[in-house]
C-alpha cells in the first residue's frame, strides 16, 4: 500500500513538474510582428539581422509576409537585446507585390530596413522608406534625434512620425513620399556603401523637400501623388512623373499610360505582361527557361547556362562535341552505335556476348 502511494505521489510531481515546464517563460514561443510597407508589400521576405551582415542567414528569424505586408518571426531563440538587431526587409522582382498596384509583381529589388522600437509581442513593427532612410542616417553617425529632426525639415514634414503605417492612418502625403523615395532603395545594403546609400536617401528627400516647399511658395496643392525618384547616369536625383501610377516613370515606361504595362522586351508593341512569348523566339514564356533571351530556351542540366552555350548539357563531364548522349547525364559513350548507350547496354560491343 504504501509503495502505491509512493508511486502516486511521484507521478504527481511529474505530471506537475511538466505542466509547469509548459507554462513557463524559457519555453513559450516568443514572437516578433513586423509589417512591411511601400504600399503593403505581400511576398517579402523579413528577417531579423543578428548577425548584422545584411543577408537573410539560414538561422536568422525570418519569414514571408501575406497580403496584408504583415509577418511574424520566431525569435525564442534570439539572445540579448533584439533592439541591437536590425529588421531587413527584402522585395524580389517578379515576386512581391505591392497593394498600390496588385495586379502584377515588383519590377526591380529592393531591400528597406528598420530598427526595432519599444518592443513588446503585441506591438508590429514598421518597416518603410522612411524607416529605412532613417536607420542608415543613425548608423551614418546621426543620433536618433538629429536623424528624426532631419528627415522632417528635408520632406517639409513637421510632424512626420518615422515608424508611421501611413497606409493605415491615411497620411497621403507621406504615403507618396515613401513611394518616391523607394526607388532609390538597394538592392542590398553593403556596409562599404552605406554613406553613398544613405546620401541617395537624404539628397531624394531633399528634392521631394523643394517640391513640397515650391507648392506651397506658388499657392498650389501640395501633392506628390504621380512623382517618382530616380538617379540619372551622373549620379543626380531627378523627380519624374509616373502619369498611370504603376511605379514606372513616364521616361522609362514603354507604356506610359498604361498601369498594366512597362517593358516590351521584343518591342512587338505588346507589353511583356500580355505578350507570351517575350523574347520572341518561338518558345512561350512558360516552356521557356529564359524568357527575356531569344537566344536560349532549354537548361538540360539546371546549372543556369543555355543549352546553345554551355559546352556540357547534361553536366556529366564530357564536352557535348565528344558525348554521345549529350542530354543524358547517365550516358556518354555508345560503343557499338546501337543507340543504347554503355551504362544500359548490356552488350556494348554487340558481339552477341552479354559484357
Amino acid at each position: 500500500m504504501n509503495f502505491i502511494k509512493s508511486m502516486i505521489v511521484v507521478l504527481f510531481v511529474v505530471v506537475m513538474g511538466g505542466c509547469g515546464d509548459k507554462n513557463s517563460p524559457e519555453t513559450q514561443l516568443k514572437r516578433l510582428n513586423v509589417r512591411v510597407v511601400d504600399g503593403y508589400l505581400f511576398k517579402a521576405l523579413v528577417w531579423l539581422d543578428v548577425n548584422t551582415d545584411g543577408k537573410p542567414d539560414a538561422d536568422e528569424p525570418q519569414a514571408w509576409t501575406n497580403i496584408n505586408g504583415f509577418a511574424s518571426l520566431d525569435i525564442t531563440n534570439v539572445s540579448g537585446d533584439i533592439a541591437d538587431y536590425p529588421i531587413i526587409s527584402k522585395s524580389l522582382k517578379g515576386k512581391t507585390i505591392d497593394a498600390d498596384a496588385p495586379d502584377f509583381p515588383i519590377t526591380h529589388d529592393y531591400q528597406m530596413k528598420s530598427f526595432v522600437e519599444n518592443y513588446s509581442p503585441e506591438k508590429i513593427q514598421i518597416i518603410t522608406p522612411i524607416t529605412t532612410l532613417f536607420n542608415l542616417k543613425v548608423l551614418a553617425g546621426q543620433s536618433k534625434e538629429e536623424a528624426v529632426t532631419e528627415i522632417r525639415e528635408l520632406l517639409k514634414q513637421p510632424d512626420l512620425s518615422i515608424y508611421e503605417d501611413y497606409i493605415a492612418t491615411g497620411a497621403t502625403l507621406l504615403a507618396h513620399s515613401a513611394k518616391a523615395l523607394a526607388k532609390l532603395l538597394p538592392e542590398e545594403f553593403d556596409a562599404n556603401l552605406l554613406l553613398q546609400q544613405s546620401a541617395d536617401l537624404h539628397n531624394g528627400a531633399q528634392v521631394l523637400g523643394e517640391k513640397i516647399a515650391q507648392q506651397i511658395a506658388n499657392n498650389e496643392e501640395v501633392s506628390l501623388s504621380g512623382q517618382l525618384l530616380y538617379k540619372d547616369e551622373n549620379g543626380e536625383i531627378m523627380l519624374y512623373a509616373d502619369s498611370d501610377g504603376d511605379g514606372v516613370a513616364d521616361e522609362f515606361d514603354k507604356f506610359p499610360l498604361d498601369a498594366q504595362e512597362s517593358e516590351d522586351f521584343d518591342l512587338d508593341g505588346t507589353g511583356d505582361n500580355a505578350d507570351l512569348d517575350d523574347d520572341n523566339d518561338g518558345v512561350a514564356d512558360v516552356d521557356d527557361a529564359f524568357p527575356l533571351d531569344a537566344a536560349e530556351s532549354v537548361d538540360t542540366d539546371n546549372d543556369g547556362t543555355g543549352d546553345n552555350a554551355d559546352l556540357d548539357d547534361d553536366n556529366d563531364g564530357v564536352a557535348d562535341v565528344d558525348d554521345a548522349f549529350p542530354l543524358d547525364v547517365a550516358e556518354s559513350v555508345d560503343t557499338d552505335n546501337d543507340g543504347t548507350g554503355n551504362n544500359a547496354d548490356l552488350d556494348d560491343d554487340n558481339d552477341g556476348v552479354a559484357d
